[in-house]
This record gives C-alpha cells, structure tokens and sequence, in this order.
C-alpha cells in the first residue's frame, strides 16, 4: 500500500486530469477517485490506530515517570532518616568515628552557613539582580571577617555524617 505522501499524489494527478479534461468525470477517473478514497481512508485508520497506541505508551511511560518519582522520594527520605538516625546517635553517645571492615563513618563539622532571619533588613550591596536574591556567600565571607550584618549571623554548630 502506498503511504500518505504517495496517495496525496495520487490525488492531485487524478484532479489535475480532471480539470485537463473540463471538470468531465470518466469512467478510469472515477474508478481512481474511489480506489484513492479507499487507501486514504484504510491508511487514516491505520494511523489512528498507532496513534491510540502511542498515546496509550505514553501515558504508561506518564504513570510510571510518577511511581518512579514517588519510589525515589520513598528512597530518599529513608536516606535522610538513616543517616540522622546514625548521626544523632553517634552524637549522644559522643563517637567521632567508626571504623569497619568494609565502611567507615565520622561525624565531621559542617562549615558555616550563613542563616538570614530578615531579607528585608540586609543592605543592598549583598543582594543579587534577576532578580534580587541574597548573596549567601559573600555574607558569609564577611561575616567570617568580624563585619556586622544586619538581618544576619554566622551558624558554627552544624555536624554532618561522612560515609566512605
């Protein structure tokens, strides 16, 4: 069977020839204008055929994008609670470090982050464009040098657990 282009085609020589001929409708010409109908139309519902199952695929692929991103949120929250769950209680019972056989784990300062209780009261030298966001950094680095921010303090007490 053809395919669209080539019954486009075929459908644009047979109305040339009809209007060759003054808009006269033969027998052959007629005979061609059904069989062309025909394949146009056997090849329109083979499209929408593969078109349903495409979009079905597709919404497939849509549903399993969204258990995939649930099991990785499920995933990721079980990471976050371990690693506190460790950590905290590395913490209480005072251990820096535990060394195995196969991984080692150790409680390790954090550094500084810079904590921002007021955007509004932190001087514009320190605000960033497209659109105004706060340098964190910089803050942090002149916090670091003893220079007083308003709207912002220097945290020291954060700990994070390292896995190797």
């Amino acid at each position: 069977m053809a395919n669209i282009f080539q019954i486009n085609q075929e459908y644009l020589q047979i109305a040339q020839q009809l209007e060759d001929n003054g808009g006269e409708v033969t027998e052959e010409l007629e005979s061609q204008l059904v069989f062309n109908r025909e394949q146009m139309e056997t090849k329109g519902i083979n499209y929408a055929l593969v078109i349903r199952q495409i979009d079905g695929e597709s919404e497939i692929l849509d549903r399993e994008i969204k258990r995939l991103q649930a099991l990785k949120k499920a995933k990721d929250n079980t990471l976050d609670r371990l690693k506190t769950t460790i950590k905290d209680a590395m913490l209480l019972h005072g251990i820096d470090s535990i060394k195995g056989d196969l991984i080692n784990l150790s409680i390790r300062k954090s550094p500084a982050s810079v904590i921002i209780a007021n955007e509004d009261l932190i001087p514009n030298q320190y605000k960033l464009e497209q659109p105004k966001k706060i340098d964190k950094k910089l803050i942090g680095d002149d916090l670091k040098k003893g220079f007083k921010i308003k709207g912002a303090t220097l945290k020291t007490d954060g700990k994070s657990l390292t896995i190797k």
